[in-house]
C-alpha cells in the first residue's frame, strides 16, 4: 500500500464575514493505492490511526474519510482519528487500484473546529497518520 502524498496541510483561516466561525479546512488531494489478492470469500480492510504524541490543535478534531471506487472496498464513513486504529475501508476483495495520481481510495482529511473559544492563534501541529492494509 502507498499514498500519493506524504504530507497534507490544513490551515484555519479567518472568515470573510466578521462574526462567522472559520470554515473547517479540508484536503482531498491524497489517495491510498493498494493491491489485494485474496482467496474466495476473504476480504481485507484498511485502518487508520494517528500517532499518540501530538493531537490536533486545541478545540479541534482531525477527521478522515476514505472513498474507494467501485470494486475496491466500501467506505467506513468519516472517522475521528485517534491513537486506536479504526476502519476506513472494508470489504476489499481482489483488486488493484492503479498507480496514477488520482487512482485509489480518495482520502479526505478535515480539521473540525469543535470549540471556537479554545483555538489558539498560531498553534502549529503535526500528526503522523498510519494506514494499514490487513485481513478482515
Amino acid at each position: 500500500m502507498a499514498v500519493t502524498s506524504s504530507s497534507v496541510s490544513l490551515t484555519i483561516v479567518n472568515p470573510v464575514t466578521p462574526g462567522n466561525q472559520p470554515a473547517n479546512p479540508t484536503s482531498t488531494s491524497t489517495y491510498a493505492q493498494y493491491s489485494s489478492t485474496v482467496a474466495s470469500g476473504v476480504t481485507r480492510r484498511i485502518t487508520a490511526a494517528r500517532g499518540f504524541l501530538i493531537g490536533p490543535p486545541t478545540g479541534c478534531d482531525l477527521r478522515l474519510t476514505a472513498t474507494p471506487v467501485g470494486g475496491q472496498g466500501t467506505s467506513a464513513g468519516q472517522i475521528v482519528l485517534s491513537i486506536i486504529a479504526q476502519n476506513i475501508v472494508t470489504g476489499i476483495g481482489g483488486c488493484a487500484t492503479g498507480t496514477g495520481a488520482t487512482n485509489g481510495a480518495q482520502l479526505a482529511y478535515t480539521l473540525k473546529i469543535n470549540t471556537m473559544t479554545s483555538l489558539v492563534a498560531n498553534q502549529n501541529r503535526s500528526a503522523t497518520i498510519t494506514l494499514t492494509l490487513t485481513d478482515s
